[in-house]
C-alpha cells in the first residue's frame, strides 16, 4: 500500500513539473512576442519623429497620424504592454505566496 501511494506522489510530481514546464514555455512565447511588438511600436515612433508625413490617402488609420496625433497611440499602446506586463508579474508573485503557504500549511 505504502509503495502505490510513493507511486501516485511520484506521478504527482511529475504532472506538476510537466504543467510548470508548459507555463513556462507560454510566458516565454508571450515575453517574445511583447518584445517584438514594442521593438516594432519604437521603430515606428522613429518613423515619425523623423519629420517625414506619414498620411496615406484614403485611410481611415492615417487619420490617427494627422498632427502627430500617433505618438500619443503609441504612448498608450506602451503603456498597455508594461501594465500587462506588470499584472502578470504580481499573478505570478501571488500563486508563489500561495504555493508556499500551502506547503507550510501540509508539514
Amino acid at each position: 500500500m505504502n509503495n502505490s501511494l510513493d507511486w501516485v506522489n511520484r506521478i504527482q510530481q511529475r504532472a506538476k513539473k510537466l504543467q510548470v514546464k508548459k507555463e513556462k514555455r507560454a510566458i516565454g512565447g508571450l515575453l517574445s512576442l511583447c518584445l517584438m511588438l514594442s521593438f516594432g511600436l519604437v521603430g515606428y515612433l522613429g518613423c515619425i519623429s523623423s519629420g517625414g508625413s506619414c498620411i496615406v490617402p484614403g485611410a481611415y488609420g492615417s487619420m490617427l497620424m494627422y498632427e502627430d496625433a500617433g505618438s500619443h497611440v503609441l504612448v498608450a499602446v506602451i503603456s498597455f504592454i508594461v501594465a500587462v506586463a506588470i499584472t502578470v508579474i504580481c499573478i505570478r508573485i501571488r500563486e508563489k505566496n500561495k504555493k508556499n503557504n500551502n506547503s507550510k500549511k501540509d508539514e
